[in-house]
């Protein structure tokens, strides 16, 4: 996992691997049991991105390289049809939605309850990463749609998607600032090839700048609550792999829990983070740990065995379910699922099936709207 350059994207092989096959209808509403359907939307329309600005120089390990000076920040594009999404979308998560010609991977949304499954960004591309802005208005995420990965946001509804960062290098797995004014990124750009970096910017593109640089690679980067902190993973080069934080102006960086960790979480408290991992073995599970590293527990025992995966935690806004990506479950193997979890523990619940019929398969990344 740490070797590859795109540890995240794991469920997507195995969603396209597995799952893709069986999408085919577009363009028709399906329903699932006796209340979920997915409405599939009209394609996205799209605008050109901005260039990064001079990275600042706060690193652990090396100095910033200078990069390009800005364009303008660009103004929204609108999206071609009216909005379909319902208002009881609260979880955004990555499936399959061939809702236009040349759409693989989706951002898509659901109700907490799995109902109301909905195709939202729907373009010629993957899109990836879903990240929510923190007054539940926007989603933040990554796409390859231009034939590179850049970071772009667009309103809940899926209307007015704009590029917010243009570079060759890969940027994805971006994330607000809790007074939504800042994204956190990770990004190629300026490191050894295959290796990453953490770089912030203004939500609107404007003033991109690296943060962090550490020997290896840092993944998964996350606001606190509080705005003080920045969570990630690091892997590869000294210091450690695992859970790290940083302070938000780049300096104090801090190993919290080592070992094989991914994609941790602050609850909305700030007192606890989530994350999935393989400490002990060779599946992931979820895990949930006190914010200075310690009261570790796990949440979740992945049915599936070696090579399961429940992975990519995310917390409800009264910060007493999780929601989190799983294969495996009753005997769907390598099939990726949405399901919740109590954060005082307990079993899961099945919540976005593997399928609905025709239009996506492989639900898996969810995030949970920081509104209820």
């Amino acid at each position: 996992m740490p070797g590859n350059r795109r540890p995240a994207r794991v469920l997507v092989v195995i969603a396209t691997a597995l799952g893709l096959a069986a999408c085919s209808s577009t363009g028709s509403t399906t329903t699932v049991g006796p209340s979920a359907t997915i409405a599939p939307r009209a394609p996205a329309g799209a605008s050109a991105g901005v260039a990064s600005t001079p990275p600042a120089g706060a690193t652990t390990a090396s100095a910033a390289v200078p990069t390009p000076e800005p364009t303008a920040a660009p103004s929204p594009s609108p999206t071609a049809a009216p909005s379909l999404v319902p208002d009881t979308l609260r979880i955004a998560f990555v499936s399959t939605s061939w809702c236009t010609a040349g759409s693989s991977h989706d951002i898509m949304g659901a109700a907490p309850d799995g109902t109301d499954v909905t195709s939202i960004s729907c373009s010629a591309g993957h899109d990836v990463d879903p990240a929510w802005s923190p007054d539940g208005t926007r989603i933040a995420f990554a796409s390859d749609r231009d034939g590179q990965w850049d970071v772009w946001v667009m309103d809940a509804d899926g209307t007015n998607q704009v590029r917010i960062t243009d570079d060759p290098a890969a940027d994805d797995h971006p994330s607000w600032s809790p007074d939504g004014s800042r994204i956190v990124f990770e990004s190629e750009r300026d490191s050894p090839k295959g290796l990453t970096d953490i770089w912030v910017m203004n939500a609107d593109g404007s003033d991109q700048e690296r943060l962090l640089a550490m020997p290896g690679s840092e993944y998964y980067p996350e606001w606190s609550p509080d705005g003080k902190l920045i969570v990630f993973s690091h892997f590869g080069g000294s210091g450690g792999a695992g859970i790290w934080t940083v302070r938000a102006d780049g300096t104090k960086a801090r190993l919290l829990a080592g070992g094989p960790l991914h994609n941790p979480a602050w609850s909305p408290d700030g007192r606890w983070i989530a994350y999935d991992g393989e400490p002990h073995g060779c599946k992931f599970d979820v895990y949930v740990m006190a914010a200075d590293g310690k009261q570790t527990r796990k949440l979740t025992d992945n049915q599936e065995g070696c090579g399961g995966q429940d992975k990519h935690p995310s917390w409800s806004p009264d910060g007493k379910t999780l929601v989190y990506g799983s294969t495996g479950y009753e005997g769907l193997k390598n099939k990726s699922q949405l399901l919740t979890v109590p954060f005082a523990g307990g079993e899961p619940t099945l919540i976005v099936p593997y399928r609905v019929e025709g239009l996506y398969a492989g639900p898996y990344h969810p995030d949970w709207s920081p509104v209820r």
